[in-house]
């Protein structure tokens, strides 16, 4: 049997978890991931065997939380 590992999305990014994270906009999300996917991007570590892993997670970190995001939005402009 194979268990998932619990993720924090927020922390892949370098930004504050819990009700901190939760008002977090989606410019400063934006801004985070880039300054992280720079730093993560496997040709800025050729000799890194975890650097595509990495950078993999910080993608799909960084699409979790901006369509988490879109969806709450959506969900309060319709009520």
């Amino acid at each position: 049997m194979k268990f998932c590992s619990v993720v924090d999305y927020y922390a892949v990014l370098g930004l504050p978890s819990g009700e901190e994270g939760a008002k977090l906009t989606e410019t400063e999300l934006s801004e985070a991931y880039k300054v992280k996917a720079l730093e993560l991007h496997p040709d800025t570590r050729p000799q890194d065997p975890n650097a595509q892993a990495d950078f993999q997670q910080l993608k799909s970190s960084y699409e979790t939380l901006m369509e988490h995001m879109n969806r709450n939005h959506r969900y309060k402009n319709r009520v």
